[in-house]
């Protein structure tokens, strides 16, 4: 599992993202690109079935040490930084 760690806090992050695109879409390049930018975010290709939902959340709730779970949408933007704990 990757994953982003805060020394300071002493936080795991762990970043999944569950997307999809039609085979006839001009997307998958632009896919492509955005999981060799971020190494650290799990992509995973969802092919249509609830159990890939499920399995994102199962593996976010369960992992040791595991506080929090965040689910966002595609359309969620982030423009100023933030403390996760503050967040919470």
């Amino acid at each position: 599992m990757k994953y982003l760690y805060n020394k300071s806090t002493d936080t795991y992050l762990v970043f999944q993202v569950l997307y999809t695109y039609s085979s006839t879409e001009p997307y998958q390049a632009d896919y492509i690109k955005l999981i060799k930018e971020y190494p650290f975010v799990n992509f995973i290709k969802e092919e249509g079935h609830i159990d890939e939902v499920l399995k994102v959340i199962k593996t976010g709730t369960t992992m040791p040490g595991a506080k929090y779970f965040c689910f966002m949408v595609d359309d969620m933007v982030f423009f100023k930084d933030f403390d996760i704990e503050d967040s919470v």
